[in-house]
């Protein structure tokens, strides 16, 4: 059960913090090599304290990163809260690429504007295939400043609101410059950040800004599977917008929308079902809100509709499911790379 729990681990806040888990994973003894060698995950902040917190030395935390990635031989994703610094002291990309295990997923996690995740970009000995930036919205500047991206990407995940100067597109442009025939999972805000060299890869898409009625700009994609759309769809006009999955890729096996849960029922659901490609055999309904007393009655109804759905015979290959709350709840977690 230890093992299971030492998983994913959290190096965060407090110099006791991760002396304790240091003690922990100790390779002098059996049971400390046992520890370490069942994490894979690894959350690490770098911070400012707090009214409850003793405020430590962001420098002094930038410098221990190196040390506590090699605590854990088998690491392979890292999950890194970069909230306050603004880029990483050469010395410390030098560590980082020497002797560290080979991330092959990370997660950088922002609210200032920083180079870090340039920055990390460029450790070659990390063979990087899954990243995802969440977070605050910050400028993508400074590209210029370094050299082409040379990882070869399996799934890129933009989480954070688009930024204020519009550079997305030329973001993603760059940290996929090396990626175009290996890029298969992506999730990004709008159609328009779906870049053509990516078309023919691409398996998996979610786009967390955009609505049904965005469906008509989705350029040609022969090898999509999987499509969500998490931006809300407001169904006032309910044959117009779901006229729009007619246009879905002819392969598509998964379709997942987001709808207003009061605007869930089997009639909308049937007309759903009958817009989609043949191909489709599952359907999910994701809510932009969790369940609370205000709304129960609409989740019934919601609820309702989807068995009733789930058990006539006219759609005997079809799934429909239905989930509380936002789909970015259910897809925190980086799928390729499990170890």
């Amino acid at each position: 059960m230890q093992r299971l729990l030492f998983h994913e681990v959290n190096i965060t806040s407090t110099d006791a913090n991760y002396e304790a888990l240091r003690k922990a994973v100790d390779p002098s003894t059996e049971h400390g090599r046992l520890l370490r060698d069942s994490v894979r995950i690894l959350n690490y902040t770098l911070s400012p304290g707090s009214p409850t917190i003793p405020v430590y030395k962001v420098t002094s935390w930038a410098k221990r990163l190196p040390v506590a990635l090699k605590l854990f031989p088998h690491l392979y994703e890292l999950r890194l809260n970069a909230h306050v610094a603004h880029d990483l002291a050469p010395g410390i990309i030098d560590a980082l690429n020497d002797g560290t295990p080979p991330i092959r997923a990370l997660q950088i996690g922002m609210r200032t504007p920083s180079n870090i995740p340039l920055q990390l970009l460029q450790i070659s000995s990390w063979p990087l295939e899954a990243i995802v930036f969440r977070g605050a919205r910050w400028p993508l500047n400074n590209l210029s400043h370094f050299p082409p991206v040379k990882h070869q990407f399996y799934e890129v995940r933009w989480l954070c609101p688009e930024p204020f100067n519009n550079r997305l597109e030329p973001f993603l442009k760059y940290i996929t410059s090396n990626s175009s025939k290996s890029l298969q999972i992506l999730h990004v805000p709008q159609v328009g950040h779906i870049l053509p060299e990516w078309a023919p890869s691409l398996r998996s898409v979610l786009l967390t800004r955009a609505t049904l009625s965005n469906l008509r700009q989705l350029p040609q994609l022969p090898s999509l599977r999987e499509l969500i759309i998490s931006g809300t769809t407001n169904l006032i006009n309910i044959e117009d917008q779901l006229s729009t999955l007619v246009t879905l890729p002819p392969k598509l096996e998964h379709v997942g929308i987001t709808i207003l849960l009061e605007e869930i029922n089997a009639s909308m659901l049937k007309k759903a079902i009958l817009s989609m490609p043949q191909a489709i055999r599952v359907l999910s309904i994701y809510t932009p809100a969790y369940l609370t007393p205000q709304n129960a009655v609409a989740l019934a109804t919601a609820r309702k509709a989807v068995g009733l759905i789930g058990s006539q015979d006219n759609f005997p290959n079809i799934s429909v499911h239905l989930y509380e709350g936002p789909v970015q709840s259910r897809v925190s977690q980086v799928r390729r790379c499990t170890g």
